[in-house]
């Protein structure tokens, strides 16, 4: 059999060659496999990393600024999500919020972290913490 010049031989025993192949591509998809998830895995944490951080800060923030309209601080975190705050954003117009709109809420109803754990609140400092182990201090 000619292709462009070239004369490709055809292999007399091709019996096994299936196996073979079928060995390589394991192979060759395993390899892939052990290089591929561990980026996935680091980027997956660095992203919940990422949305812990804002997300700490955006409910600090909450806390303070219940704490500067009411004159006292929220005595959980559930408190800032059901309390509505006007806000005005223009002249004769007020819009309804809550201090707080979580990403993810448990079967409580407390505010949840990207890695699944329910956020620690002092309501005596008004510190808010994570309970993932390792952020605890963020």
């Amino acid at each position: 059999m000619r292709v462009r010049g070239y004369r490709i031989a055809r292999l007399r025993n091709q019996k096994g060659l299936g196996v073979l192949d079928a060995v390589v591509v394991i192979l060759v998809v395993s390899i892939l496999i052990a290089v591929v998830v561990p980026y996935y895995q680091k980027m997956i944490r660095e992203g919940r990393e990422a949305a812990l951080k804002a997300e700490l800060v955006n409910v600090r923030q909450a806390v303070r600024l219940f704490e500067m309209l009411n004159q006292r601080k929220p005595k959980d975190l559930q408190e800032l999500i059901r309390k509505k705050l006007l806000d005005p954003t223009r002249q004769d117009t007020f819009f309804e919020s809550r201090f707080l709109n979580p990403y993810a809420v448990d079967e409580q109803g407390r505010p949840l972290d990207p890695f699944g754990g329910a956020y620690r609140y002092d309501p005596e400092r008004g510190d808010v913490q994570s309970p993932t182990g390792g952020y605890e201090a963020w």
